[in-house]
């Protein structure tokens, strides 16, 4: 089970890097718009600052 979530951080990881999930705050899903989103776009996994990388509108989202 933990595999899979590895894999599935990666893979985020990868699409926000790819440009994939910059989007306006109407296209997102409201999940991505939550805290732990804002928190995600500002330091990945690793926690290497990436809020250049992450969606401008991130932070503009309404709670979920």
């Amino acid at each position: 089970m933990l595999f899979y979530v590895l894999i599935a951080f990666i893979a985020l990881n990868v699409f926000t890097r790819e440009g994939v999930m910059a989007q306006t705050c109407q296209d997102m899903i409201p999940s991505l718009c939550s805290n732990s989103y804002r928190k995600y776009c500002n330091d990945d996994i690793l926690g290497n600052n990436v809020r250049g990388l992450c969606p401008q509108t991130c932070d503009s989202c309404p709670k979920a």
